[in-house]
């Protein structure tokens, strides 16, 4: 019986926080990385949350 070693979606998930966590961001919490790895995601999502919810809520 044969599987493989990782999933698509677990590699994705690493290559996300590796892009967030780089050598210049290195500092960030727990609770920052794991966040903008959820919004990351939750941006592919059509018509989740309306863009302009978003940009309000950042305002």
């Amino acid at each position: 019986l044969l599987c493989p070693a990782t999933s698509t979606d677990v590699e994705r998930a690493f290559s996300r926080g590796r892009l967030t966590v780089s050598r210049l961001r290195h500092s960030l919490g727990d609770a920052s990385v794991r966040a903008s790895t959820l919004l990351g995601s939750w941006s592919r999502i059509p018509d989740l949350v309306a863009e302009r919810e978003v940009i309000a809520h950042l305002r």
